[in-house]
């Protein structure tokens, strides 16, 4: 039916139930293509969809009306009186399969646009259909501060990440050491020199954690894009490493701090409830 075909095959078949325009238009190969380059954009989504790509390939046929000729010289049958075209019609006819390589409306795995190609609206949906994950990379969005080739989209912040990342890491090795020999005259002074040590240890941890991640990138870049390689980074033993990491010095820390509050507000308590009994005395 008519309704069923695509735009090429549309403007062929009225063209080749005018009289006029058959006569005039479709006696010859050179004529065929030529119509179709010159006036099959008037059918909707003949242009936009990229259908004017086979007009080289067209040419009349027998016993069939047209033929979409392959690159190989073989013909395949392109019967207007069909439902279905043969050409993009999810069969592969031509040996080179070139009557499905192109065709509009669909998403290629690979860049020459072979055989190989999957629904567009199963593209960016974080599942693989491509057996190359073609189709979770290019156009789509990745998460946060990454993007389909890098771990870290900006090169700035992966430079600043990992200085500032050696810079706390070294900061708080100093830190950790001057703490441990630090002299305590005190109980109170012991508990806050163990207070300190856990902050500079959990922030040390954070400056590894950023550190890992911005050697982590360079390591996947180097292996490939990004977003072939998301899947299996997310669910490695490494990637877990730095979640723990990651969690470990941010709960550590806020904890810390929590104690530290809590000695200090206990500490002030304690002192006016001397004071108080001082001055009843």
């Amino acid at each position: 039916e008519e309704a069923t075909m695509n735009p090429l095959h549309k403007c062929l078949w009225d063209a080749d139930h005018d009289k006029e325009t058959s006569s005039k238009f479709l006696q010859s190969d050179d004529n065929i293509r030529q119509y179709c380059k010159s006036y099959c954009y008037k059918f909707d989504g003949f242009e936009e969809e990229g259908w004017v790509k086979f007009c080289d390939s067209i040419s009349k046929g027998h016993p069939h009306r047209y033929d979409f000729r392959c690159d190989d010289n073989q013909a395949v049958s392109q019967d207007y009186e069909q439902p279905i075209h043969r050409l993009c019609d999810g069969n592969i006819d031509c040996k080179s399969g070139a009557d499905e390589k192109g065709c509009p409306g669909r998403f290629y795995c690979s860049p020459d646009e072979t055989t190989d190609w999957i629904d567009p609206d199963k593209t960016c949906d974080h599942v693989k259909d491509c057996n190359n994950g073609a189709d979770e990379c290019g156009t789509c969005q990745v998460d946060g501060l990454s993007s389909p080739d890098f771990l870290i989209q900006s090169k700035l912040v992966a430079v600043v990440t990992g200085v500032l990342a050696l810079l706390i890491i070294t900061l708080n090795i100093a830190q950790i050491n001057t703490c441990c020999r630090m002299k305590c005259s005190s109980n109170l002074k012991q508990i806050e020199r163990i207070y300190l040590v856990n902050v500079f240890c959990h922030d040390l941890i954070m400056g590894l954690y950023l550190l890992g991640i911005v050697i982590a990138g360079i390591v996947i870049r180097l292996k490939g894009k990004y977003c072939l390689l998301e899947s299996s980074w997310r669910s490695s033993w490494v990637c877990s490493v730095f979640g723990v990491l990651f969690s470990s010095a941010a709960h550590g820390s806020l904890l810390t701090i929590a104690l530290i509050s809590f000695t200090r507000y206990h500490r002030v308590c304690s002192g006016i409830g001397i004071t108080v009994r001082k001055r009843v005395v």
